[in-house]
């Protein structure tokens, strides 16, 4: 997405923001046309950029939800994303960052599903976000980087009444 883009009328959309300010290239996924389109537009950019895997970051990790859980909210985009990321030509590292966080499901429900820690947010990380979450403002990322930077408690996410744990590490106070 080039950082000019500009969303098509009457629609609204922080991501062109959020794409001027990464390093990264940030591809969108239309889910409209199912797992199969989904694939063809994540194969496309990592050819491109000669891509040896494809990283799947999901904030929460309702990725690796059943779909019965009674607090999950719409898993749609997850299970489309996660298809079609599965059917591509490159191996997938799928990312949970703050589990439980976005308490849509429990982290004692997750935990044995999560492999081994990758890396923990600290502060220094949150650092690196600038002004993104100015431009992109992202409720369950608001989250993760207060955590980061050392505020604990629980939140009310998306005024659901759902409790969103703020915690150092993934079962830790």
């Amino acid at each position: 997405m080039p950082a000019d883009a500009r969303p098509v009328a009457p629609a609204g959309s922080t991501l062109p923001r959020l794409a001027a300010t990464l390093p990264h290239t940030l591809a969108l996924l239309d889910p409209r046309h199912g797992a199969e389109d989904v694939t063809r537009r994540v194969e496309e950019p990592a050819e491109h950029l000669n891509s040896p895997w494809i990283d799947l970051l999901d904030v929460g990790g309702d990725i690796l939800a059943r779909g019965d859980e009674p607090t999950l909210g719409s898993p749609l985009a997850d299970v489309l994303a996660l298809a079609g990321c599965s059917r591509a030509n490159a191996p997938v590292r799928l990312l949970i960052a703050g589990p439980g966080l976005d308490g849509e499901v429990p982290l004692d429900a997750l935990r044995r599903l999560l492999g081994p820690l990758v890396h923990a947010f600290t502060e220094r990380d949150t650092e690196a976000l600038g002004g993104i979450l100015d431009r992109h403002p992202s409720e369950a990322t608001a989250m993760l980087a207060a955590a980061a930077r050392g505020i604990r408690g629980t939140c009310e996410v998306r005024d659901a009444g759902l409790p969103g744990p703020l915690t150092r590490r993934p079962g830790q106070p």
